[in-house]
């Protein structure tokens, strides 16, 4: 009895992985022309079992991802996806198909870059995105608040201050945490070479 190309099509799991947070955020498959599609278009692509095709992470919400690196693990039975996300993985809204319990400065940042579209007027974020000489008057502000700090408990408050006004000035100019991981990162190999 001859097999049908459903049966004949070799699927391997595909781990995705933040590339900056180096969440994991979620799983699905691959077969060699969804590979193919991912290295061509440095797209995630993947095998849907379900409808039985090829599917484009984000064809339908736009939260594509962008594949920096692909490794096989040591078996070559399983693939891992590197990935710069564009929004949320998961189908639900969450970051991470995984939950969201382990919070983190980019659902802060997806958080501040939704007030920005939502132009909410009653929402103070979406005031000091307006307002620019307000964001700066406190982010001023709570950085001093910060330096003048003594205690464990005032130093982690005051800091979580001057972080929230940081990703809103970052909002307004569209840079992303993982923007600023890669900047500090490059500094690392810097001092690493100078070392």
């Amino acid at each position: 009895m001859k097999k049908n190309k459903e049966e004949n099509r070799r699927l391997v799991p595909v781990v995705v992985q933040d590339a900056n947070t180096q969440d994991v955020l979620m799983l699905a498959y691959a077969d060699q022309k969804a590979l193919q599609k991912t290295r061509k278009t440095k797209t995630a692509w993947f095998y849907s079992r379900s409808r039985r095709r090829l599917w484009k992470k984000g064809e339908t919400s736009g939260n594509t991802m962008a594949v920096l690196g692909i490794r096989w693990d040591c078996d070559r039975d399983a693939l891992l996806y590197q990935v710069e996300p564009k929004g949320p993985a998961c189908h639900t809204g969450s970051r991470t198909c995984f939950g969201t319990k382990a919070f983190s400065l980019q659902e802060l940042h997806d958080v501040i870059r939704a007030r920005k579209q939502s132009g909410d007027a009653s929402s103070y974020t979406a005031r000091l995105l307006k307002d620019g000489a307000l964001l700066g008057e406190k982010i001023r502000e709570e950085a001093d608040e910060l330096v003048k700090a003594r205690t464990k408990s005032e130093v982690a408050w005051e800091a979580a201050d001057v972080m929230y006004f940081t990703l809103v000035r970052m909002a307004t100019a569209g840079v992303t945490p993982a923007d600023v991981l890669r900047e500090l990162k490059r500094r690392n190999r810097i001092k690493t070479v100078r070392a």
